[in-house]
């Protein structure tokens, strides 16, 4: 015995309505993530201690700063995903061998 089951004809689904683009990597670079000249200068310093971690006071002594006005400097680096703190008063790169990378690209001086 068949069951007598009635489908509804099929009616195709509207496409969903998008705006594109929706991610560019232009738009990934915002104001916020980009790189402020004080926060450049904390990973070259950084980066001619070689790799870490390092302390944070050897750092601010590199830029002839006290540790107290370096430390929003490396709060912003660490919000930016670009340092951690392995330990109280350590900085190291979050990526392995960008000190490496920082010395290449860093002009002689």
């Amino acid at each position: 015995m068949v069951d007598s089951f009635e489908r509804s004809p099929a009616t195709p689904a509207a496409p969903p309505t998008r705006r594109w683009p929706i991610w560019t990597p232009a738009s990934s670079a915002s104001a916020s993530t980009a790189l402020r000249p004080a926060e450049k200068l904390y990973p070259r310093a950084m980066a001619r201690h070689g790799s870490g971690p390092h302390r944070s006071g050897d750092i601010a002594e590199t830029l002839g700063r006290k540790v107290a006005a370096g430390a929003p400097v490396r709060a912003a680096l660490i919000a930016k995903g670009m340092i951690y703190s392995p330990a109280h008063g350590d900085t190291a790169f979050t990526v392995p061998l960008f000190d490496g990378f920082m010395r290449r690209i860093t002009p002689a001086g």
